[in-house]
């Protein structure tokens, strides 16, 4: 086999040991390892392990002939397998470095001063953005349109309540004051606050949660549910400041316990 073969096997990611030895099994029908050991410059010990390689890659056998294990080349069109699973590989490590850029970028934003914004579509994704608030180190602000979350998000209730309190994270909730607010907010809870939103206020069918320089917004429907993070000390400070007038502003508060989302 011509050294250019060779060059092209680890072109598609084989390792030069790898190349030579499938170089060496393709001229025979079958070798043991003292046969390979004598017919290449490898050792016993790397034989076995570049023999396992190519066992992975799909392109060497073994079989057992009595005492012995025979190893044997599989047909050169495997080679097209392989290129097969490094075009899988490489497509589960772009989807990963997507987000890990992602991450990356909006902690690198942050620090340069600079806004970080962050998509997540789906239920999945509004749960992702939801977990997030549970790495808060201080209390979380929220705008609650509680109908919406009742309606469209009402599986996530239980499992962020529960992880929150688990970390101890209180949170201050401004609700839409509706009949369904009223009948979920009356009990006592030490980590949350509530009061109620005028409705002449419209969240229409949103959330906001404000904490450590981060707005989320979340949009609630039945389809297309969305969160947008904005990374930013500024919008922040923007964002908390209009809550606090808000808050301060709104009726007495309930401190609450409620078993449903409250805007978890």
């Amino acid at each position: 086999m011509p050294s250019s073969t060779i060059d092209a096997l680890i072109s598609i990611g084989l390792g030069e040991n790898e190349a030579r030895l499938y170089e060496l099994l393709l001229k025979k029908t079958s070798a043991t390892i003292v046969e390979l050991q004598r017919a290449s410059p490898f050792s016993r010990t790397m034989l076995y392990y570049i023999l396992g390689n190519l066992t992975a890659a799909g392109l060497a056998t073994a079989a057992k002939n009595g005492s012995k294990t025979a190893y044997s080349a599989e047909p050169p069109e495997k080679i097209f397998d392989v290129i097969k699973e490094k075009e899988q590989d490489l497509a589960r490590q772009k989807a990963g470095a997507a987000q890990l850029v992602t991450d990356l970028g909006a902690m690198y934003r942050l620090a340069q001063n600079k806004p970080g914004i962050r998509f997540f579509e789906g239920m999945k994704g509004v749960q992702k953005a939801l977990d997030d608030s549970l790495t808060a180190t201080e209390p979380v602000y929220t705008f609650l349109d509680y109908d919406a979350v009742r309606t469209y998000a009402a599986n996530l209730d239980e499992s962020q309540h529960t992880a929150r309190r688990a970390k101890n994270i209180k949170k201050r909730i401004l609700v839409v004051d509706t009949p369904l607010a009223r009948q979920v907010f009356p009990g006592q809870d030490t980590d949350t606050e509530v009061k109620f939103l005028s409705r002449a206020i419209k969240l229409s069918q949103t959330t906001v949660q404000i904490y450590n320089n981060k707005v989320v917004y979340f949009t609630l429907r039945a389809e297309n549910m969305i969160a947008v993070m904005l990374v930013d000390p500024d919008l922040y400070a923007m964002q908390r400041s209009m809550f606090d007038y808000i808050w301060n502003a709104a009726s007495a508060p309930i401190k609450t316990g409620a078993v449903a989302f409250r805007g978890e």
